[in-house]
């Protein structure tokens, strides 16, 4: 019993700093920052400026904004964790943005992330199923 009320507690306090997040003017690397570990993190953590990188750089690649390529970041992350499947959006984002080495138009990062799950899902590594992309790529010469 006691540790259902400590339980219920965490819970709670990890939602009102969620609302109290989504509730500010914070960045999307911000945001995105403070879900990869679970707390708010300072502005200048490294996370923050390592999102920020990725966001602009995918920003460039991909036909999405920054902020619906985080929105399907985390939705990626929620994916895969309700599989059983732990992996750090970082991650994901890096892998994402390894998927081309050139500029191909049109590219849409939503249904790579989409496939990454699947290939996730499948059994697959974090890196077999960027290889994977990346094979797949190659062999439609879209790499």
């Amino acid at each position: 019993m006691q540790n259902q009320k400590v339980l219920l507690l965490i819970i709670f306090v990890i939602c009102l700093n969620v609302f109290e997040l989504f509730g500010q003017n914070y960045s999307i690397e911000y945001k995105l920052a403070s879900i990869e570990v679970g707390y708010k993190v300072p502005q200048d953590h490294r996370l923050v400026k390592r999102f920020r990188t990725l966001l602009n750089q995918l920003d460039y690649k991909y036909v999405e904004n920054r902020q619906e390529i985080a929105d399907a970041t985390v939705k990626g992350k929620q994916m895969l964790e309700e599989r059983g499947i732990e992996e750090k959006m970082e991650n994901i984002m890096e892998g994402m943005n390894l998927l081309f080495t050139s500029d191909i138009p049109n590219q849409k990062y939503t249904e790579y992330v989409a496939f990454y799950v699947v290939l996730r899902d499948k059994g697959m590594t974090h890196k077999e199923s960027i290889d994977y992309l990346k094979s797949l790529l190659n062999s439609l010469g879209v790499y």
